[in-house]
């Protein structure tokens, strides 16, 4: 298997962003999807960074970004579209 960095993006309500990268197999991409699908019918989305958990209450999140896009099905994704101008 294949690694690829993931880039993953945190946009906070109050305009701030939190980006991590991480090195990922498609295992583990796919995992990355599943536990951002769960962490958004949870109250926080969590990250663990150099030995400290991040933890960000759903209600300052405007939007969370993760690119390349996981290739995994998940459930409120529109997949294949692009921007009207």
């Amino acid at each position: 298997m294949s690694s690829q960095t993931i880039r993953l993006t945190v946009h906070f309500a109050h305009g701030e962003s939190f980006t991590v990268e991480a090195d990922a197999d498609d295992m583990q991409l796919r995992n990355l999807a599943g536990n951002i699908e769960q962490a958004m019918s949870a109250n926080y989305v969590g990250v663990e960074l150099e030995g400290a958990l991040h933890l960000f209450p759903l209600h300052a999140i405007r939007a969370i970004e993760i690119s390349p896009a996981p290739t995994s099905v998940m459930a409120h994704v529109v997949r294949d579209v692009r921007r009207a101008r």
